[in-house]
């Protein structure tokens, strides 16, 4: 790793949201699987760890050949703090971790890598991706922050953290604003 801080990675890919008929991070978009395009993003090279929390044996699967470990969620309807906490308790010893979500199919790897950069600048604060103002995901979240994270119940994800330290937020700006959506571009638009 080019850098001395142990920033860890956390895949949350067990959500049992349906889209179509199907488990939305097993969805297809353009050809390939929502989850497997958000890890074809990951510069996994840059993490100390990189975990996929999932129920899938697909994604189980594409998380392997990404050169991730694979942590079982098999109750996802606790929400997503069982995901955050089953993603730490599988990192510990990181100094920060990035909590990135398996349903943002334009992810591009560019704007990772500006978003790990941006964190080892400012290695105190939550770092997250953004556009144009808009915060939004993966956020970076340094290691004193972790406690709080374990603490999340129900459907509470990192977001509730940041409102409650939100001088401690800094932004770091997509390439692309599709980025952020967790929604298949419409390609008959001009």
């Amino acid at each position: 790793m080019a850098n001395m801080r142990k920033i860890a990675c956390v895949l949350m890919a067990a959500g049992d949201e349906m889209q179509d008929g199907c488990a939305k991070v097993l969805k297809s978009i353009e050809g390939r699987a929502m989850a497997a395009r958000v890890m074809d993003a990951l510069p996994v090279d840059r993490f100390y760890r990189a975990v996929t929390v999932t129920r899938y044996p697909e994604v189980a699967d594409w998380a392997r050949q990404h050169g991730m470990e694979v942590v079982w969620n098999p109750e996802p309807e606790l929400g997503a703090c069982r995901t955050i906490r089953l993603g730490l308790d599988a990192v510990c010893g990181a100094d920060a971790c990035m909590f990135v979500v398996a349903d943002q199919p334009y992810l591009s790897k560019p704007s990772l890598e500006r978003l790990i950069d941006r964190y080892l600048d400012a290695p105190g604060k939550i770092v997250g991706l953004s556009y144009e103002g808009v915060r939004g995901n993966p956020n970076v979240f340094p290691e004193h922050y972790f406690e709080q994270l374990l603490k999340l119940t129900g459907n509470n994800g990192g977001s509730a953290v940041i409102r409650e330290h939100p001088d401690a937020f800094v932004p770091c700006e997509a390439f692309d604003p599709l980025e952020l959506s967790d929604r298949v571009r419409d390609d008959r638009r001009s």
